[in-house]
């Protein structure tokens, strides 16, 4: 077990109900960075914000360290929101890709752990 381990936990059961309230009519929250978004959401991307702070802390699991990795990858902002992938810069869709398959494998390791 990791000292990490609860982070890691709340950061995927976080994203499981990321869009819990989406279609709602809650009224927006701030997260933790003063973003407004739906409490669900702000939960996701407080939990989200705690992995990205386990930058450079000792023993990392592979996933964690691999999703950071991924995570300091240049994207274009206007090729990280479009939807017309392949249309893209080549360099942007390759990391936009690798984002998220770091993101699904650190994703399927939180879920995984057994937390007591």
């Amino acid at each position: 077990m990791s000292p990490y381990d609860a982070v890691l936990k709340e950061y995927a059961l976080a994203h499981v109900h990321a869009d819990d309230d989406r279609d709602s009519p809650t009224l927006a929250i701030p997260d933790d960075q003063g973003t407004p978004c739906t409490p669900s959401m702000a939960r996701f991307r407080n939990a989200e914000n705690r992995v990205l702070e386990l930058r450079g802390k000792p023993g990392l699991p592979a996933p964690v360290k691999a999703f950071l990795a991924a995570v300091d990858f240049s994207i274009c902002p206007s090729c990280w929101v479009s939807s017309n992938k392949g249309r893209n810069h080549p360099e942007c869709n390759r990391n936009i890709e690798r984002y998220f398959n770091a993101r699904d494998n650190l994703l399927a390791y939180s879920s995984a752990l057994k937390i007591s």
